[in-house]
């Protein structure tokens, strides 16, 4: 229980990790997002200051283009009138005499008045575009805040949302875990609620046919070598659910021991079919194995260890194999793997129940009457642990296929006797 809630608790606090660190990526993004709108802001001020100055050089070259528009006698009469006013031959006026404005006066006042006028239009165009050029400024300079603005609240709105929709995910995953630990520890307060009650039967079935034997007559053996044999079941069962339960512990603890090493895959056979094959005759039951190919690959793995493996599905398919049933085992090379495969004829598992099997403490009604529930999901991690998969097929009422991969070993191809 402590570990599964412990499961749930660092699911929590990865997802607050994530959060944060999603907050941050966003608030650094917004940040360069303003830094890149702050220089197209810079940029566009300046091409338009650099607009009105060349719409001032504009303004300065329409002037001179209207003076040089002036009539081209202008520095003749300039020059008839200072020649005039230095001629001393010219006739003195007489006394109350006013003389009226000469040609040369009049084209010289049309000059000034010319230059003044065009001199005054040049300084309006370059106010108004000067005005001009404040206004788009100012214009634009609003329209970028605004962007900038809507820019930032969407910014924090799409934060928002995602942190909304991150929280609604987290909360779903954790309600999901929570599902799933409940699930784990009804099943595993059930399993050892009945390992409990089998443990206290078998020990004392164990004492009882211990005192049995004490009693029996020296020449009874058939009596003494039954007695003998019901407790050295006795024994296997329960030492290997304390084997079960040592696995878990160290799976738990991540100290699983996995000495990976290039062996012949039909040494795992061979060990489980020997294991097996007197409690399938016992059971009346046909225990086989398929032709082993000549041509076969070594297979990189712990070799106990698979054959706990295959040892646990041979186990879990004589368990529910009837009287003249058939159980078969064998492997075969699929690409860089060796498949091994165990098929009963046995009652099969409910759809709904096989994505379930590999759980731990798992168990259906029809298979509380014994078992630690945690062969299966040993199995999984045992095979997990060697880079391989396991999965299992089944149709109800027309038995099961258990199937588990492992790697092949580098250039282990070759002929076996």
């Amino acid at each position: 229980m402590t570990t599964e809630i412990g499961g749930v608790g660092q699911l929590r606090r990865e997802t607050n990790r994530r959060l944060t660190c999603e907050r941050e990526d966003a608030d650094r993004a917004l940040s360069k997002r303003l830094a890149r709108g702050e220089q197209r802001v810079d940029e566009k001020l300046h091409k338009s200051r650099s607009d009105i100055d060349a719409k001032i050089v504009a303004a300065g070259d329409a002037a001179h283009d209207q003076l040089e528009e002036l009539p081209e006698e202008l520095p003749e009469a300039l020059n008839g009138a200072v020649l005039s006013a230095e001629n001393p031959r010219d006739p003195i006026p007489e006394p109350g005499f006013e003389p009226g404005p000469t040609a040369e006066q009049e084209t010289i006042e049309r000059v000034e008045e010319a230059h003044s006028r065009a001199r005054s239009n040049a300084q309006a165009a370059v106010q108004q575009l000067s005005e001009q050029a404040e206004l788009a400024l100012e214009s634009e300079r609003r329209r970028v805040d605004e962007l900038t603005q809507r820019d930032r609240e969407q910014r924090k709105r799409d934060f928002l949302e995602a942190l909304v929709s991150e929280r609604h995910a987290t909360d779903d995953a954790l309600q999901e875990e929570r599902t799933r630990v409940d699930f784990v520890t009804r099943n595993r307060d059930d399993v050892l609620a009945m390992l409990s009650h089998d443990l206290r039967n078998y020990l004392s079935a164990i004492g009882l046919k211990a005192e049995l034997l004490a009693e029996t007559p020296p020449d009874n053996l058939v009596l003494s070598q039954s007695l003998a044999d019901q407790i050295i079941k006795s024994c296997k069962l329960m030492e290997r659910w304390a084997i079960d339960l040592l696995d878990i512990a160290s799976m738990d603890s991540g100290t699983l021991a996995v000495d990976s090493r290039p062996h012949d895959p039909a040494d795992v056979i061979t060990a489980s079919l020997e294991a097996y094959l007197s409690m399938a005759n016992r059971k009346t039951v046909t225990l086989i194995a398929t032709g082993v190919p000549q041509v076969r690959p070594n297979i990189l793995g712990d070799q106990p260890r698979l054959v706990q493996v295959l040892n646990n599905l041979l186990d879990n398919a004589l368990k529910f194999v009837g009287p003249h049933g058939t159980v078969t085992l064998g492997f075969e090379v699929v690409g860089g793997f060796v498949r091994f495969f165990v098929t009963d004829t046995g009652p099969g598992i409910p759809e709904a129940e096989q994505g379930l099997v590999f759980e731990r403490y798992w168990h259906t009604e029809r298979t509380r009457s014994g078992g630690s529930g945690l062969g299966l999901y040993i199995s999984k991690r045992i095979v997990e642990a060697h880079g391989g998969q396991i999965s299992v097929a089944s149709e109800v009422g027309k038995g099961c296929t258990f199937v588990f991969t492992v790697p092949v070993a580098e250039a282990s191809l070759g002929v076996r006797p």
